[in-house]
């Protein structure tokens, strides 16, 4: 198997992308049904010279639990502010970095997508975005990023995502839970449903469990 890699490593060694996300956050709004928006805000770190396209995984389609097939459409892109060249196709979203950023630069990518893309298990009142590129995400060797995740969702059901819990608040509509990475994760979960939370604290320690049923 033929492989690339920069002067001066062994094969094995992972080098890393052209683009490494450093900071990311994303917010999920659970406005109707399955429907979701999701907002991703990526700052990236060039680590070579003159790099003019990010290519990030993210699915444009999801299957549902009935076996539909279901789009993920993005909406807008823009890099630094200003709106930005995009093909989503497949699996991969490949973004125009204009001006090409020079080696050691920051820029910033917004990515708004929305879609059915909550899977509901047995259509009940449970909701999932699992371990699937539903946010743009920059791969293993493209990730070295503390993340912030906003999920909004109808105050009657109860969220859950990756991360230690920041925030939590509930409205007249909505509650909006805030988490935090602290470091890179493979995958970013986030779902909601109509659980029952149970805590207890002994010795210091506080278990909270989630009981659901449908």
């Amino acid at each position: 198997r033929l492989v690339t890699q920069p002067l001066g490593r062994l094969w094995w060694d992972r080098a890393p992308r052209p683009l490494v996300a450093t900071h990311t956050e994303i917010g999920v709004v659970n406005d109707a049904a399955s429907h979701v928006t999701v907002s991703t805000q990526v700052d990236l770190l060039a680590t070579r010279p003159k790099v003019g396209i990010w290519r990030s995984s993210l699915r444009d389609r999801v299957i549902s639990t009935t076996n539909k097939d279901l789009p993920n459409t993005v909406t807008s892109v823009k890099v630094n502010g200003k709106p930005a060249d995009f093909v989503h196709l497949g699996s991969q979203l490949l973004v125009a970095i204009d001006p090409p950023a020079e080696a050691g630069t920051t820029i910033r990518v917004e990515v708004a997508n929305q879609g059915n893309l909550a899977i509901r298990p047995g259509s009940g009142r449970s909701w999932t975005l699992g371990t699937w590129a539903w946010h743009p995400d920059p791969g293993l060797n493209g990730d070295m990023s503390t993340s912030i995740i906003t999920l909004e969702v109808p105050k009657d059901l109860v969220p859950f995502a990756s991360g230690t819990m920041v925030s939590t608040t509930t409205g007249e509509v909505y509650t909006v839970l805030k988490t935090k990475l602290e470091r890179p994760m493979q995958f970013v979960v986030a779902a909601a449903g109509s659980y029952q939370l149970y805590s207890d604290t002994r010795k210091g320690l506080t278990c909270t469990v989630g009981s659901y049923l449908f």
